[in-house]
């Protein structure tokens, strides 16, 4: 696999879980059934979990526009181990994501008595440490994002903006 359609793989799989992450919060409302979740909650937590997703788009992006880096990073090869690694250790975190906002969303009981509250994290405090973990993670997760945009992998940067170092003048 090239390292243009590697990184268009990952940013697939990156988006994916990205609308499937907002799809499962903007549901929530309505396929919970004991009203434990408002419609006026949705937003702030869509607004809350996108920030787990922004870093990595920033980065793809920023080596898809400019045409020359997506061009040599065509005939730069990636072998199939370290293609299946990024790809696996990107779906894995993904998936980890998902689940920690689906189980949040649609597993955990939340009181829906404001005169008797029930002892238990609130939806926001769930979420708010899903993403906790999800930044905690995030080093692992950006790992082949990395890799695949300016870290080790041969070609990865551009070469036509490198800056030259600067000479120190004798003396």
């Amino acid at each position: 696999m090239n390292q243009a359609r590697l990184r268009l793989t990952i940013l697939y799989i990156w988006g994916s879980a990205w609308v499937l992450a907002i799809v499962l919060t903007s549901l929530g409302p309505y396929l919970r059934q004991d009203g434990a979740i408002g419609n006026e909650q949705v937003l702030d937590i869509i607004f809350t979990i996108s920030g787990i997703w922004l870093p990595a788009f920033s980065c793809l992006a920023g080596f898809w526009f400019p045409s020359d880096v997506r061009k040599s990073a065509m005939e730069i090869n990636i072998n199939r181990e370290q293609s299946v690694a990024a790809l696996l250790i990107t779906a894995g975190y993904l998936t980890l994501i998902v689940y920690l906002l689906w189980r949040a969303i649609y597993l955990l009981e939340y009181s829906t008595d404001f005169l008797e509250p029930q002892p238990g994290a609130s939806l926001e405090e769930e979420v708010s440490a899903s993403v906790k973990l999800a930044l905690l993670l995030s080093p692992v997760a950006l790992a082949p994002i990395n890799w695949l945009t300016g870290g080790t992998c041969k070609g990865a940067r551009n070469k036509t903006t490198k800056t030259p170092r600067p000479t120190n003048p004798p003396g």
